[in-house]
Formats: C-alpha cells, sequence, structure tokens
C-alpha cells in the first residue's frame, strides 16, 4: 500500500503504477517524469515541486493534490480529476501595475470562484 507513504523526493521516473493509490502520500519533490499513472489515486497527496515531465496521468484521481511547483511538461492529463487541487498562488502584483479588473480575475482564477 502507498496510501500515506512518504516518497518525499523519491527517484522513479519511467515506474509503471498503474492504477496504484497515493492516497495522502508525500511526493513532494518527486522524481516521476515519464511515469505510467493511469487510473492512479493521487487524493490529498503532496507533488509540490515533483517532476511528472512527460507521465500518463489518463483517468487519475488528483482531487485536493498539493500541485504548487509541479513540472507537467507534456504530461497527459486526459480525463483527470483535478477538482479542489491546491495551486502555487499567484505572483504578488501591486494594484497600481494592472487594472483591477485583471487583479480580479486572476483572484477569481486562483480561488476557483
Amino acid at each position: 500500500m502507498l496510501s500515506g507513504a512518504n516518497l518525499a523526493g523519491a527517484q522513479m521516473a519511467g515506474t509503471l503504477a498503474i492504477a496504484s493509490d497515493f492516497t495522502d502520500a508525500n511526493l513532494a519533490g518527486a522524481v516521476l517524469a515519464g511515469a505510467r499513472l493511469t487510473r492512479a489515486v493521487l487524493d490529498g497527496a503532496d507533488l509540490s515541486g515533483a517532476d511528472l515531465g512527460g507521465a500518463d496521468l489518463t483517468g487519475a484521481s488528483m482531487k485536493r493534490a498539493v500541485l504548487a511547483g509541479v513540472n507537467l511538461d507534456q504530461a497527459r492529463l486526459d480525463d483527470v480529476d483535478l477538482s479542489e487541487v491546491l495551486r502555487a498562488p499567484p505572483p504578488i502584483v501591486y494594484v497600481d501595475d494592472r487594472s483591477l479588473d485583471e487583479v480580479l480575475a486572476d483572484h477569481e482564477a486562483y480561488c476557483g470562484v
């Protein structure tokens, strides 16, 4: 069982983990580049700073996962459930630098409004 496992910084590039359960696992900084994670369950997992470049996440569930600083370049995200994921906050911008409409639109997008 990988549910709740501490895999922070793990080197798992190219791993075959189809339909694996990583619920609430710590995968911060893990290297999963090119991994096959189709139908994997990553609900509540901490993936902050992880490398998922080129990974196949087709049909995976990533509800409430932490995705701050994650590399998803060329990852397959077909039918992935990304509801309630936590992303990195938008960069700090002073209101004087942009119109209020732009600032509010970014804030609403960040909050999922």
